[in-house]
């Protein structure tokens, strides 16, 4: 999988170096001090490491060549390394892979994946992928392989899951966790917007809710002003209609009957030229005439107010009257009046034949009107109505009675007149005829007048109630209501409620008020930006909940890898250490660290060498020591085979037979990782297949070369 590694201005490597891996195993030899331990700390910087010190420096400056009198020094430093990905096993897809890492001397640094600029955190997360990392088990340098030895126990443990793969699963957990914040922090930030525009947006809402009121009241107002509407409109028409036609024929009776009057009169006048009575006779004859006519004049002058007040007591809501009393139109009042009048002229007629005429025709007209006369049942009016009847009805029985009081002078009137009439001969029953035709005519046109007098009062109601219905209908259309004709049909009585109804809503509607257009406007923003705020809160919610249910399923998911883990690494741990030790047993021990309940268990390390007492870490020499942690680390790298191994002087505290021993070992290994051994072991440097030298020279810098087994062994202990 490993294929090169590049070092260009890397602390001692002033010049670009490379050290290409053609073999399972490659071993980098050079004497003390001539910088091949740069190396691993090269591999450490280019997967990452942010640590100075596992770098061995301060800052981020140290890492670069500082420069000497033959070559100046550098501004920056870098490391490239060049992976085989044929296989996939980086998440990438790339057959070859070049991770590169570049650090200036201001201490800026630069990543990159196939020349691409990126960030640290896809760098980590592409090798976390491949179970690689800047630091940990895959890379142990000179002195860290007893690190594991001296660590706590819940420090052993983070060493042990590092070496089990499970890195990417604590990284995914701490990633879940830095979410799982970040959306507490928008949760908050979104809450606390709602908050904010929350109070706007209420009031917003009232004046929706009352613009909605409105909108109600003005779709039932137009519903019910249509239907109240078209029975006015129509009502109004036929009234109209109904006035104006019956206007139509007194108007052409009123001037049939001038003309006749005038014809009669005309008549009249010839028959007066014909000579006189004497001119006492014709004095009081005068005299009476003077005084009949003052009292006709009177008489048509009552009778006209009569119509009158009929016509008042007609447009007053009457209904019937009770059982006991009866209901007498206008026109038989007048018709009863007209005969009564005959009648009277016709007592003071001497004629016989004019008696008996008129007595027929009263008879004839009393049976027709008897037979049209209706008793009918009655009902109750409202008092302030009922009262305007009893004052109309008492100036009537005043007017009556004065008229009664005229007729009977008229009748004495007409009497005396008719005894001086006689006198003066037959000439005088011509004149006298006419006179009565004259009287009655008088009378019927005196009628026709007051019914006339009756259809302008009625026509002058009309227009006031056409005036108050527009005014309805523009007050109306000033609420933004149009009203149409209805199919539907209403009573009067219906009519009536359903105004009281409308003048009702109308103020209601009138109180609500308008709303702003404005309003209306900004409500469907702030509605959309709570809607949008209120849905991302809850995405938010229930993404934080899918985040803490996902990291109870990565800490699952570690419990059970980790003791599956642990189980597989006694296995080889054991095996390993017995090879070693030449017998004996070693252990890994789950222990409690914690009293928490939610707190992990960290790892104790048991052994027992044969032939000696000792059962604790503490216990063991340092050549012990070091065995042992080649046991463990060997073990977890077989368990969780890494892509490559790098061992930084790790056997450097061997003896000869436990160097052979430990060789075997890399062969082992070398079956399932990549290694790259930095020695000055004989034993290890034959158990390579490939050999790299690095030398230093005056000038301080390190150089690469290849070189062969022998020559290896010079250049170690040079």
């Amino acid at each position: 999988m490993l294929k090169s590694i590049e070092l260009n201005g890397f602390k001692s490597f002033a010049r670009k170096s490379e050290i290409l891996i053609d073999s399972p195993t490659v071993a980098i030899v050079g004497p003390n001090g001539s910088g091949k331990s740069n190396v691993a700390e090269a591999f450490r910087f280019v997967l990452g490491e942010q640590s100075m010190k596992s770098l061995r420096c301060k800052r981020g400056e140290d890492l670069i060549w500082a420069g000497n009198k033959s070559i100046p020094r550098a501004n920056r430093a870098s490391v490239k390394v060049v992976f085989d990905n044929s296989n996939k096993i980086l998440d990438i897809d790339f057959d070859e892979v070049v991770i590169e890492r570049i650090v200036y001397r201001d201490g800026t640094n630069e990543y990159f994946i196939n020349k691409s600029k990126v960030r640290l955190k896809d760098v980590v997360t592409l090798l976390a992928s491949a179970n690689i990392g800047s630091s940990g088990h895959h890379i142990i340098s000179q002195g860290e392989a007893d690190r594991i030895l001296n660590a706590t126990p819940l420090q052993r443990r983070e060493i042990l899951e590092d070496a089990l793969g499970l890195r990417i699963f604590h990284y995914r957990k701490n990633e879940a966790f830095r979410k799982l914040k970040q959306t507490s922090v928008h949760i908050q930030e979104v809450e606390a917007s709602i908050r904010e525009i929350k109070p706007r947006f209420s009031f917003l809402q009232r004046q929706m809710e009352k613009r909605q009121k409105a909108q109600e009241l003005k779709d039932s107002l137009k519903k019910e002003f249509s239907l109240y509407f078209t029975f006015e409109n129509s009502y109004l028409q036929e009234l109209e209609s109904h006035i104006k036609n019956s206007k139509d024929i007194p108007k052409q009776k009123i001037t049939s009957l001038e003309k006749e009057i005038e014809t009669l009169k005309a008549k009249l006048a010839q028959l007066k030229q014909k000579p006189k009575q004497d001119k006492e006779t014709e004095k009081e004859l005068q005299k009476i005439n003077k005084q009949i006519e003052k009292l006709q004049d009177r008489k048509n002058e009552i009778l006209h107010l009569l119509g009158v007040l009929d016509g008042k007591l007609e447009v007053l809501p009457t209904g019937r009257q009770t059982n006991s009393q009866f209901t007498v139109s206008k026109e038989k009042l007048l018709f009863l009046r007209s005969l009564l009048s005959d009648l009277k002229i016709s007592l003071s007629e001497a004629s016989p034949a004019i008696l008996k005429h008129s007595i027929e025709h009263a008879v004839s007209s009393l049976t027709k009107f008897l037979a049209d006369f209706d008793l009918t049942g009655g009902q109750s009016v409202p008092n302030d109505i009922s009262l305007q009847r009893q004052k109309i009805l008492q100036q009537k029985t005043q007017l009556e009675k004065e008229k009664n009081e005229i007729d009977g002078q008229l009748k004495q009137l007409f009497d005396k007149r008719l005894a001086l009439q006689k006198q003066e001969g037959q000439n005088k029953d011509d004149v006298y005829k006419i006179q009565i035709e004259i009287a009655q005519k008088s009378a019927q046109l005196q009628e026709l007048k007051n019914e006339m007098n009756l259809l302008e009062i009625k026509e002058k109601e009309l227009q006031e109630r056409k005036s108050k219905f527009e005014e309805d209908v523009a007050e109306i259309i000033a609420l933004g209501i149009r009203p149409v004709e209805s199919n539907e049909k209403i009573s009067a009585q219906e009519a009536s409620a359903l105004k009281n109804a409308i003048q009702k809503k109308k103020i209601l509607l009138e109180e609500l008020g308008s709303v702003d257009e404005a309003f209306v406007d900004e409500y469907k923003q702030v509605k959309e930006r709570i809607e949008f705020l209120e849905g991302e809160l809850a995405d938010l919610k229930t993404s934080g909940t899918k985040l803490v249910q996902l990291i109870k399923d990565i800490d699952k998911e570690l419990s059970l890898r980790f003791e599956s883990g642990i189980l597989k690494i006694n296995e080889v741990f054991a095996e390993f250490f017995a090879i070693l030790f030449g017998g004996g047993t070693a252990k890994l021990k789950l222990v409690k660290e914690d009293t928490q309940e939610d707190a992990k268990d960290g790892i104790e390390i048991a052994v027992a060498i044969p032939r000696k007492k000792v059962s604790t870490l503490e216990a063991l020499s340092g050549g012990e020591r070091a065995l042992t942690s080649i046991a463990l680390i060997f073990a977890m790298s077989q368990v969780n085979p890494p892509p490559f191994l790098i061992l930084d002087e790790t056997d450097a505290a061997l003896d000869e037979a436990n160097s052979r021993r430990y060789a075997e070992m890399i062969v082992k290994l070398s079956q399932k990782s990549q290694l790259i051994l930095i020695t000055h072991n004989r034993e290890t440097m034959v158990s390579a297949g490939e050999l790299y030298g690095v030398t230093m020279g005056a000038d301080g810098v390190s150089k690469l070369l290849s070189v062969k087994l022998e020559e290896a062994l010079s250049v170690a202990k040079s």
